[in-house]
């Protein structure tokens, strides 16, 4: 992520991937290139709602536009993945109505063909809403089942206790049916600041963290907010539930997956 909010990014060296993170143990893996000639097949699946999501714009408070376009997919024969297709449209269409007018941002120092990362902030008097999506596309399928591993050792069932900041999350379990494989569990983000200019208040959010993989591809989405008791009362009230916060980031990974499988 590179909004507001990353001022107090940690960054920590870990084997073949760079980890940025708002938080310790939080993964935004930037993989390495893969060095060698790479054949291809060239898979074209033509769905609406897809633009050209991948251009400079950043931290416009707009939508993606919505032209039609077909998405393609570089794959070897084996299935292997050898670039990601331009996703931000189709990503957006997967996005809870609730964002409608929320500060947007897309990562647009990585290579787009290896990791695309966007998030949606809003930040009103009655509740937050953060959703941010990663995917990131891995030299091997081993090295993406490495990610799910990380998220399901490390990553849940975390708690870093600070002042500000500070991060929790709750054991991982196995999510079928939705990708290739997919971890989820409960995760906090505790007095940390928005990422919406002019507004400096501290939040508690709560939801969801679902690691998915796809062939050599994985996908990371979390998605919190808070509820405020009343409005404007932004350090009490309550996170969001389970089951509706599950039905988020798996219809983001469905989207995505449903074009990369």
């Amino acid at each position: 992520m590179f909004s507001a909010r990353s001022a107090t990014e940690e960054i920590t060296r870990r084997d073949d991937v760079i980890a940025i993170s708002r938080f310790a143990r939080r993964p935004g893996y930037f993989t390495r290139s893969v060095a060698g000639a790479l054949s291809t097949s060239v898979l074209l699946l033509p769905l609406s709602g897809c633009g050209d999501g991948d251009g400079p714009t950043r931290g416009s408070s707009g939508r993606p536009s919505h032209a039609q376009s077909p998405v393609v997919v570089n794959k070897q024969p084996d299935g292997l993945i050898v670039s990601l297709p331009k996703l931000e449209s189709l990503i957006d269409k997967s996005v809870p109505k609730e964002l409608k007018g929320a500060l947007f941002n897309r990562d647009t120092f990585a290579d787009a063909r290896d990791r695309q990362n966007f998030s949606w902030d809003i930040f009103d008097s009655t509740h937050s809403r953060s959703l941010e999506v990663t995917v990131r596309r891995n030299p091997t399928v081993a090295s993406a089942r490495k990610k799910v591993r990380y998220a399901e050792t490390e990553i849940a069932n975390d708690h870093l206790r600070r002042p500000l900041n500070a991060f929790d999350s709750g054991p991982a379990h196995r999510v079928p049916g939705v990708a290739d494989e997919c971890v989820a569990f409960d995760v906090a983000s505790i007095n940390s600041v928005n990422g919406v200019a002019g507004d400096v208040n501290y939040y508690t959010q709560r939801g969801r963290y679902l690691e998915c993989r796809v062939a050599n591809v994985d996908i990371s989405v979390e998605w919190i907010g808070l509820n405020y008791s009343k409005p404007w009362s932004r350090t009490i009230g309550s996170g969001l539930d389970r089951a509706s916060a599950d039905q988020v980031t798996q219809a983001v990974v469905r989207s995505i997956a449903a074009v990369l499988a």
